[in-house]
């Protein structure tokens, strides 16, 4: 086989394609879980993800439990001690009286603080999860949170759409119900489109794509894609 006589590799976000599926499903699914605790179609603005990416917290698999955790601390703050429940779904019909208030929550904060704080190899929703346990999350919290049951369900096991929640919501969206059920093996919650098929644009026009493909049929070139992405 002849060797080729160039390689080109291409990064996938922003360079092949403009990835919006994957900001739109993480809005998705976090007015999905804002509209169960009384606040309506709420997600950070496009600013505070972008304020993740800065931070080194690149993956919506963090960025979703993340900004759920920090809305559920601010739930915590606001009623009686212990009275968050530790799962998900009862501690969201718990937090309806929150009402408006964490729209105007500002998760710069606790996002500067948690990037300075990930340990090697360490994902960012398990980082926070050990901070919070540790009493040292986020800044002036003052001790381990009597929420902490919640937010271990939050932030554990993000990487798993079988045992965090959040995570399974996420990739329902993205991938679309039929390809998670294949992908997965698993029943999808509800059905969806894939918002990466139907949100992300390619960035090669038609004829450069063409044009590449067509070398590389000729040997002339090799063509490869990577990600930083799972």
């Amino acid at each position: 086989m002849d060797t080729p006589g160039a390689v080109f590799l291409f990064d996938i976000d922003g360079v092949l394609v403009e990835p919006r599926g994957y900001r739109l499903a993480v809005a998705a699914t976090l007015q999905h879980y804002t509209r169960r605790m009384g606040l309506g179609d709420w997600a950070p603005p496009e600013e505070t993800l972008a304020f993740f990416e800065a931070h080194n917290i690149t993956h919506e698999w963090d960025m979703g439990p993340l900004a759920l955790s920090f809305l559920c601390a601010e739930a915590a703050a606001r009623l009686a001690p212990g009275s968050l429940p530790p799962v998900l779904e009862a501690a969201l019909e718990a937090v309806q009286r929150l009402g408006a208030g964490a729209r105007g929550l500002d998760f710069h904060a606790p996002i500067a603080a948690l990037a300075g704080q990930i340990l090697p190899g360490e994902f960012p929703a398990e980082a926070a999860l050990r901070l919070y346990r540790a009493g040292a999350f986020p800044p002036g919290a003052g001790g381990v949170p009597a929420h902490l049951p919640l937010l271990t369900g939050l932030l554990s096991n993000t990487r798993s759409v079988a045992e965090n929640p959040v995570t399974r919501f996420f990739q329902t969206l993205a991938l679309g119900s039929a390809r998670f059920e294949g992908t997965y093996g698993l029943p999808a919650a509800f059905p969806s489109p894939s918002f990466l098929l139907t949100h992300d644009r390619a960035h090669l026009s038609p004829a450069v794509r063409e044009d590449l493909l067509a070398r590389q049929a000729r040997g002339e070139l090799a063509l490869a894609a990577y990600t930083a992405r799972p």
